[in-house]
């Protein structure tokens, strides 16, 4: 094609408004939809040339030209409907703005020879989705396994059928297991930024046109990936849409019309996963969760296994179901959804000190009949001695909601810049007095100040058998890992000033290294790094006015001889967007 050469659209890029590349005998867009690549729409003909014309003439034109770009219209809605493919996809909206980065998504004007839904080949992706079902996907069933695999099979075996909300689903799928720890084989082409653009390209889809239950697992999934990064925004705004497209398609209520028990039964668990999302995302931003408790009409997750389908159940070894994982988790979201609404909601701001102490008391009363219902195998020191890393990861994510639910009720506040900042704040101002040898009365303990220290004291001992962590793990524990050790440094300020021996010193001694690797490897959390060191210290001087014997503090690390908490690229994935490719460009990224 010459250059300057004008380019007639074809009927199909004429009436989606799209740029045709006018390639032969079919172009690229009509390859995609496939569509016939035709010239023939009437309504874009050249007007005959006509001399002046009456008022009443150019009415009657300007009606048949409006009837005209209707019946276009209608046309080009008939004919996504009847294509497999869907619709005409936007990913420029959801990505960067820059012209050089909307170039490198797929689907952008792609050429003659461009693969528009590019994927590894099935030998190397298959072992990737196979790790994910039996791990992450086990616990927390997003995806219907013999569902994915068999769209995953026909996505090679059939090219003729493809979707793009299938392609999307297998490039969030890939994307979740290298960002939950899959360690195999490593022969991609593809790299995780990339899986998670593919998946981005096709929510204008999902919004605008025909939603279906696999648009929602693709939105609760880059939901799951987003999270991991610094800025929560794009988190927040895909669990949203999850939410509303969910309430499209009636995952919020009983299935009375299907009559498939497997497709009712993963229905339920999309939106039940989507609702725990919602609650645990609103709990780390403190904005309210968009799902409302009240217009929920399903019932929890069963106690025990549906169609013999062991998903979201913890099994023995001869696949015996034990427990509902899934069911617990659901019934910490709502925890998590209360703790909102007595802290950080609007309502909650007009002090009344009787309510408070009253939901003080309820919310705690919420937390010891939740635990009373883990099984003895599945408590954190029990976890500690199996040596089941897959499972005991699963647990402590669990019990992370538990320990933040347990720490913000008490000591939370709308004020705080960050969590617990007040409540930091305070007790930096307590040790300074106290190691300056000012009289200083005892911090008061709040309500299930025991509880809390206790449950400090076994989280930070289960999370500390990690050796490696993914970045959706440590996203995940991190504002629970961060108030464990604000919690132990401020009981043992708290014992020394009162002449008890310090019991933890060891334990956070330790802890603090993976704090201090992050912040030597990002920049970010030293403040936070900058107070525990400070009221650590407080608590050393106060231990020598009382003459009270620290314990020994391990001569290394338990980590080990280079050993770092966390890879180095997922650190700079969770604090930093790569360069030159961002994930998501924010306008205004300081709102």
């Amino acid at each position: 094609m010459g250059f300057g050469m004008r380019v007639v659209a074809c009927d199909l890029c004429y009436r989606r408004r799209i740029k045709c590349d006018g390639q032969k005998p079919r172009c690229s867009h009509c390859v995609i939809y496939n569509s016939d690549c035709t010239r023939k729409t009437a309504a874009r003909k050249p007007a005959r040339k006509r001399g002046p014309s009456n008022s009443r003439e150019a009415a009657l034109e300007a009606r048949v030209k409006s009837l005209e770009g209707q019946l276009s219209t209608a046309l080009g809605k008939l004919e996504a409907q009847e294509s497999p493919y869907g619709p005409e996809t936007s990913p420029s909206a959801l990505s960067p703005s820059r012209e050089s980065e909307r170039e490198s998504i797929p689907l952008s004007n792609p050429g003659p020879d461009h693969n528009p839904m590019p994927l590894d080949s099935l030998h190397d992706i298959l072992p990737v989705i196979e790790w994910y079902l039996a791990t992450s996907n086990y616990l927390v069933p997003l995806f219907d396994p013999s569902h994915l695999l068999t769209s995953v099979k026909d996505w090679f075996h059939k090219p003729h059928a493809r979707e793009p909300s299938v392609w999307a689903m297998i490039n969030v799928v890939l994307a979740l297991a290298h960002h939950s720890g899959y360690s195999g084989k490593k022969t991609r082409s593809i790299n995780d930024t990339t899986y998670i653009k593919n998946a981005q390209s096709v929510l204008t889809d999902a919004i605008a046109h025909n939603t279906t239950l696999t648009h929602v697992q693709v939105l609760i999934g880059l939901s799951m990936l987003f999270r991991t990064a610094n800025e929560p925004t794009p988190a927040v705004v895909f669990i949203a849409t999850a939410i509303r497209l969910a309430h499209k398609l009636g995952l919020h209520r009983r299935s009375s019309g299907l009559h498939d028990p497997t497709l009712c039964l993963q229905r339920h668990r999309v939106f039940w996963i989507a609702y725990i999302l919602d609650r645990s995302i609103s709990s780390q931003t403190r904005i309210s969760p968009v799902q409302l408790d009240s217009d929920i009409d399903l019932d929890l997750p069963p106690l025990t296994p549906l169609c013999d389908d062991l998903g979201g159940f913890v099994v023995t070894d001869n696949r015996h179901p034990t427990f509902s994982f899934l069911r617990a988790s659901v019934q910490m979201a709502r925890i998590q959804g209360l703790v909102h609404q007595y802290v950080y909601s609007a309502s909650a701001q007009t002090p009344n000190s009787i309510q408070e102490a009253n939901n003080i008391t309820f919310i705690h009363r919420e937390l010891d009949a939740w635990t009373a219902q883990i099984p003895p195998d599945f408590h954190p020191a029990a976890l500690r001695q199996s040596g089941g890393i897959a499972l005991s990861r699963h647990f402590c994510m669990l019990y992370s909601a538990r320990l933040s639910c347990r720490a913000i009720i008490s000591y939370g506040s709308i004020h705080d810049s960050f969590h617990y900042s007040n409540w930091v704040g305070g007790l930096r101002d307590y040790g300074e007095r106290v190691a300056a040898g000012q009289v200083v009365s005892r911090i008061a303990d709040q309500q299930g100040w025991t509880a809390l220290v206790d449950e400090s004291r076994d989280y930070l001992s289960l999370f500390m058998t990690f050796q490696s962590r993914d970045a959706i793990f440590t996203m995940t524990t991190l504002c629970a890992y961060i108030t464990s050790l604000i919690c132990l440094v401020a009981n043992n300020m708290s014992n020394a000033q009162a002449g008890i021996r310090v019991l933890d010193d060891t334990l956070i001694e330790s802890a603090v290294s993976p704090l201090r690797d992050i912040v030597k490897e990002t920049g970010n959390l030293h403040q936070t790094y900058d107070a525990l060191q400070g009221l650590i210290s407080y608590t050393h001087a106060l231990c020598r006015h009382q003459g009270l014997q620290r314990s020994s503090v391990p001569s290394e690390s338990p980590w080990g001889t280079g050993s770092g908490t966390l890879d180095s690229e997922i650190l700079h994935y969770l604090f930093t967007a790569p360069q030159g490719e961002p994930l998501w460009d924010l306008q205004n990224p300081g709102v």
